[in-house]
């Protein structure tokens, strides 16, 4: 619960919702001990039977959509609850260079100076795993076993097209030069290549 959060925290009335019973659990139990009136829902995002159709201004996902196997069906599901004006904004790894044969070349100084990039059209699923690179005990911390469902960016794009959306924005942030210099590890994702991409669809007004 920790973007519902933020959002909450600037205003917003906020509904989550999240497939783990753990999270959810873990994001009410916040929710109880410093209360921002956010609802959490134990609910698949490519099924959301229990909203009603045009209920919601606005849906945010934040790193999300890119471990779930159906894309096209959580983006109907989505459009069926916004309301006519409505905007959908996520953010995904991008699937131009977080493939899986994603890897680093270094130079002669041991910097990443070269992004490798392969398996692009694969759409297999398969499960990642990994740990933070940057854990203080980073020793300590067990390492997170993620599904991953890629997809080309026009599989992303065109899917929001079928679905009835319009496309209003795409971007691809690079951390800020004062970012690299306190987190040195993210230099190579300013230099080389994006890490995420950021997409703004709406659901027209019909009429």
């Amino acid at each position: 619960g920790y973007n519902t959060r933020i959002l909450a925290g600037r205003g917003a009335r906020v509904v989550g919702v999240d497939i783990s019973p753990k999270m959810i659990e873990l994001a009410r139990r916040e929710e109880q001990r410093t209360p921002r009136g956010i609802r959490y829902e134990l609910v698949s995002f490519s099924d959301l039977a229990v909203f009603d159709p045009a209920s919601f201004d606005l849906v945010v996902s934040f790193l999300a959509l890119m471990d779930g196997p159906n894309f096209e069906g959580t983006v109907g599901e989505l459009f069926r609850v916004l309301r006519p004006d409505g905007e959908f904004i996520f953010s995904v790894t991008h699937p131009c260079f977080a493939t899986r044969g994603l890897g680093w070349i270094q130079d002669e100084e041991g910097n990443d100076a070269k992004l490798t990039v392969a398996h692009y059209f694969d759409d297999s699923s398969w499960v990642e795993r990994w740990k933070f690179s940057q854990a203080p005990s980073r020793e300590d911390v067990s390492p997170f076993a993620v599904p991953r469902f890629p997809r080309t960016l026009s599989k992303y794009l065109n899917a929001l097209i079928g679905a009835g959306f319009a496309l209003k924005e795409i971007e691809e942030p690079r951390p800020s030069e004062e970012l690299c210099r306190e987190h040195p590890w993210l230099r190579r994702w300013r230099d080389h290549a994006a890490l995420i991409l950021y997409v703004r669809a709406a659901k027209p007004v019909v009429g």
